[in-house]
C-alpha cells in the first residue's frame, strides 16, 4: 500500500511545530534575569501569555489544516483526472476490439459457378469477392459496410477527443485505428467495390449508398494522410490515378 506524502509531510510540520513550542516555552520559563534572578515570564502573567501563544498557535494548526485540505482535494482531483483517463482508453479499446469482430463478421454469399450450393465468405474476403450477381439486389454486404464506416468515423472522433495519461498515448490509439482501416477496408472495398462497381452500384440507386461512398472517400484520406505523414505507409504507386485523386480532394 503506498503511503500517503502529503499526509506525511502535514504530520512531519504539526510535530516540528509541537516540538518547537515545548523548546520555547522551557526556554521561557527557565530563563532567569540576570540582574534581578528572576524569570523572563512571570508565573502571574502565564495566562495572558497562554492567550496569546494560544492564538498565535491555533492560527498555525488552521493554517497547516487549510493547507492539508487543499494539497488533499488537489491530490484527489489528480486521481480523479487518471481514473478517467484510463476509462476512456478503456471504452476506445473495447470499441477498436467490437470493430475488429464487426469486420471479421461480415458475409458474403455466392452461388457455384457449377450450380451445387453456395460459397460462403467471410470478413475481408466478403470484400475481395463481392461481385456483379448482387448488384441488382439489396445486399447485408453494403449495410454491414455502411455501419463500420460510420464506426471507425465515431471511434477515430473519440480517439481525437479524449485526454491520454501519457503524451504519446493519442498517437498510438490513432496509428491502430488508422492501420485497421488501412489494412481491413481501404484495399478490400477500393479493390471490388469502389474501384469496379462503384458506378454500377450509384445507379441502381441501393438505398445509403450514396452515404457509404462519401464516408468511404473521407475516411480514406482521413487514414492514408495521417499514415503517410508518419511514415508508416508509402503513398500510393503513381500509376494508380484513381486513389492519387481521391486523396488529393
Amino acid at each position: 500500500m503506498k503511503k500517503n506524502p502529503t499526509k506525511n509531510n502535514s504530520v512531519f510540520l504539526i510535530a516540528v511545530l509541537a516540538l518547537f513550542t515545548l523548546v520555547i516555552t522551557y526556554i521561557l520559563f527557565n530563563l532567569k534575569n540576570k540582574c534581578s534572578q528572576q524569570p523572563l515570564i512571570a508565573h502571574d502573567t502565564l495566562g495572558q501569555f497562554g492567550d496569546f501563544y494560544g492564538g498565535i498557535l491555533g492560527t498555525i494548526i488552521t493554517i497547516v489544516g487549510l493547507i492539508y485540505i487543499y494539497r488533499t482535494y488537489k491530490v484527489q482531483n489528480i486521481q480523479l483526472d487518471i481514473a478517467k483517463k484510463d476509462t476512456d482508453l478503456d471504452i476506445i479499446n473495447k470499441l477498436y476490439s467490437e470493430l475488429l469482430e464487426d469486420i471479421n463478421s461480415i458475409q458474403y454469399r455466392r452461388k457455384r459457378n457449377d450450380g451445387k450450393g453456395d460459397i460462403l465468405f467471410e470478413g475481408i474476403d466478403a470484400l475481395y469477392n463481392f461481385d456483379q450477381s448482387h448488384i441488382n439486389n439489396p445486399n447485408s454486404v453494403l449495410n454491414h459496410l455502411n455501419s463500420i464506416l460510420i464506426s471507425f468515423e465515431q471511434i477515430i472522433m473519440m480517439a481525437n477527443m479524449v485526454k491520454y495519461k501519457y503524451s504519446d498515448m493519442k498517437d498510438i490509439i490513432l496509428t491502430k485505428i488508422h492501420f485497421l482501416y488501412f489494412s481491413k477496408i481501404i484495399w478490400p472495398v477500393y479493390q471490388e467495390i469502389y474501384n469496379n462497381r462503384k458506378d454500377e452500384l450509384m445507379a441502381a440507386k441501393h438505398a445509403g449508398t450514396e452515404l457509404l461512398f462519401q464516408k468511404y472517400e473521407q475516411l480514406t484520406r482521413q487514414s492514408y494522410n495521417y499514415l503517410i505523414d508518419k511514415n508508416y505507409v508509402s503513398p500510393p504507386n503513381p500509376s494508380d490515378k484513381k486513389i492519387i485523386n481521391l486523396l488529393k480532394r
